[in-house]
């Protein structure tokens, strides 16, 4: 795969690798440190500082299921150096509140409802 994206000419410092599971992570992170991160999260995390010791490092970007996340969770991610990317986020009243909760990027599915709201999309892979 990412002999693919350098053979095409895409710049792999605006690719953002997604993942719940965190081996590819801790793979492309060793051997692609160029390569944006983000740790996909799908259930509450109490302690994130305990997540990123399994993984290893601290990711780029934490990106939680919209609905698990919190103003406060978003201060710790932010605090420890990374953006974070709620994903899921469909409608605007749920784009208006995290964006209250400074979130640095959503992840709407599907992606027309914010098109008119921006205009700059990175390319994403999503590993489960």
């Amino acid at each position: 795969m990412i002999a693919e994206l350098k053979a095409s000419g895409i710049d792999l410092s605006r690719f953002c690798l997604q993942s719940f599971d965190m081996r590819p992570l801790q793979y492309i992170h060793q051997k692609y440190p160029e390569i944006v991160l983000a740790l996909l999260v799908e259930e509450s995390v109490d302690d994130l500082s305990i997540l990123l010791d399994s993984l290893g490092f601290t990711p780029q970007k934490y990106s939680p299921y919209y609905k698990i996340l919190s103003q406060q969770q978003t201060e710790i991610a932010q605090q420890m150096g990374m953006k974070v990317v709620p994903w899921t986020v469909n409608t605007v009243e749920e784009m208006k509140a995290n964006i209250n909760w400074l979130s640095n990027e959503m992840k709407p599915t599907p992606i027309d409802c914010v098109i008119k709201h921006t205009y700059t999309f990175d390319l994403c892979i999503i590993f489960k």
